[in-house]
Formats: C-alpha cells, structure tokens, sequence
C-alpha cells in the first residue's frame, strides 16, 4: 500500500470492512482508477475500493457517513 500517515486510520478502517485484496491505495491504482471521466479534474482518492457484493456497499456506506467520507461511483 502506498499512503500517506495522515490516511493510515481510513485505510485500516476500510480494512475492517473489506478484504485488502479489494483495496487499492498505490499511486497509479489511484490515478487510473480516480480518473474524471471528463479528464478535469485530477485524480484525488485516498484509496479505490472494489465491493464483490450489495452487503460490502452497504458496509462501505456505512462507515462512509460515520467517518464523513465521500463516495464517488
């Protein structure tokens, strides 16, 4: 994983909620994946996400709202 310290408590509450194989947090994952479709605006995410299942939304959802995290589709 590639982060920054000041992300480290999201992340490893992403893990409580996700298996690691469905987190990416390295640099290009981040910018391939966090890309704008209209090309804009740069890619900013602190992790990429990749639920298998409506039950892993729901949790991700969850802990969104209680960290104030935003969600992008």
């Amino acid at each position: 994983m590639n982060h920054s310290t000041k992300q480290d408590p999201i992340i490893g509450k992403l893990g409580t909620v996700l298996q690691q194989s469905q987190i990416k947090t390295a640099r290009e994952d981040l910018q391939l994946y966090g890309q704008d479709w209209t090309r804009f605006y740069p890619p900013n995410p602190i992790a990429v996400v990749f639920p298998l299942d409506v039950e892993d939304v729901v949790k991700l959802v969850h802990l969104a709202n209680a960290e104030s995290i935003a969600l992008v589709p």
